[in-house]
């Protein structure tokens, strides 16, 4: 694959996929965003199906995640001197 540049070798500013069409219209690339955001929730709900079994509770498992995941954000923002921005149990 010839055309093919890792992120190192990019020109410009570094982004974390490849640079959008540029014809692509404002519809097109929330559209495109839209479709990005809905195959991560599949990936991270494979993921924990994978994790907890066929006859475990996803919804449980993707709450209890996301608690944890909120809980290591908050005390690296306090180890950084920034405060979590909601307190425990609010949302």
């Amino acid at each position: 694959m010839p055309n093919v540049k890792i992120m190192s070798q990019r020109e410009g500013t570094p982004r974390v996929g490849p640079p959008l069409t540029p014809s692509a219209t404002p519809g097109q690339r929330v559209a495109m965003w839209i479709d990005l955001m809905r195959a991560s929730d599949e990936l991270l709900l494979a993921g924990l199906r994978r994790r907890i079994g066929p006859g475990g509770d996803v919804v449980a498992a993707c709450r209890a995640w996301y608690e944890r995941e909120m809980d290591e954000r908050d005390a690296r923002r306090l180890k950084e001197g920034v405060y979590p921005r909601y307190p425990k149990g609010r949302l």
